[in-house]
Order: structure tokens, then sequence, then C-alpha cells
């Protein structure tokens, strides 16, 4: 009789601090769908503590370009911008920009899942970002100093660093599968 007064008292005691948590903190719905939508995308595991580090930093990045490029694609397509440089550049280049970092963003995302594909996913496109106007404005004629110009170096040694800093992560992805596996035997 007394252990099952003992197995009570403490399930009572957890019902009652939930109870004032709820009482004491509302919920707001925003804040309830936020939590829903960054659970549906990320998931209920975390990943180590550096690859979670990087995955954020990456993904409010991607996110910031994708703002920041498809409105400007955007402005230039509407003409709402008149600036000789964009113009000359053109609006599908920031729409390319835009889907570039949008897959890395999906790519980061899987990344954070702990998926290998990830890896993939985001280092192809950020390898593509500093030669893309390189690409688009590709011409036979021109000497190899004309190209190399194109070639944005900041960007280039940026995706590299990106692109090593996650590869130093390589052994973190599909930790998850490799715990069912070694559970099984």
């Amino acid at each position: 009789m007394i252990k099952e007064e003992k197995k009570i008292e403490p399930i009572r005691i957890e019902k009652e601090k939930i109870a004032a948590e709820k009482t004491a903190e509302p919920i707001s719905i925003v804040a309830r769908n936020l939590r829903l939508l960054k659970r549906i995308i990320l998931g209920k595991n975390k990943p180590p503590i550096f690859l979670r580090t990087l995955c954020w930093f990456f993904l409010s990045w991607s996110l910031l370009m994708i703002i920041y490029y498809g409105a400007v694609g955007l402005l230039i397509r509407t003409s709402a911008i008149h600036d000789a440089a964009f113009e000359e550049i053109g609006a599908k280049y920031f729409f390319i920009y835009t889907c570039l970092h949008a897959l890395a963003f999906i790519g980061v995302v899987l990344m954070w899942r702990l998926k290998k594909i990830g890896f993939y996913i985001f280092s192809i496109p950020t390898f593509i970002l500093p030669f893309l106007h390189l690409l688009m404005t590709w011409n036979w004629w021109e000497n190899l100093s004309e190209k190399f110009n194109k070639i944005e170096l900041v960007i280039f040694l940026f995706s590299i660093i990106s692109i090593g800093l996650f590869t130093v992560n390589w052994k973190s992805l599909n930790l998850i599968k490799k715990k069912e596996e070694t559970h099984e035997v």
C-alpha cells in the first residue's frame, strides 16, 4: 500500500507542475504554430551542437538571400529598379541565384535531419554560386582575364569554407540509421 502511494504522489506532483505552468503562461496560437512548423521542417531529433550551429547559420543565410535576391529580381522584372548594373545582369540571374539558395536551404534542412543526401543537395548549388555570372554571360571570344573577372572570389571562398565545415560533420550524418542498426544486432 505504501509503495502505491509513493508511485502516485510523484505523478500527482508532476501533473500539478504542468497545470501551474499552463495557467501561468498561456501559449499564443502563433507561437504554437511556429513550433509546429519548426517540428515539421526540422524533425524531432537534434543534430550535434556544431552541426546545429552551422545549420542555423546557413538556414538563416539562405533564407535572407532568397528574400533579397527574389525581391531584387522581382523589382527588376517589374521595372521598379532603374539601375544600369542590375539591368545589365538581368532578372533571370537573380531568380536563378534565388533558386540555388533555395536548394541550399533544402540541403541544410536535410543535414539537420542527419541525411547525407542533404550534403550533396547543399554542396552542388553552393559550388555553382560563384560561377553563376560567368556561366550566364559565357562568350567564346572573351579573353581568359575577362572571364576570370566574372568569378566572384569572395563567394567562392565562402562556398569552399561552408562546404568544408559541413564535410567535418560527415560522420554525424545518418547517425540515427547507424544507431538503429547497432540495436538490431
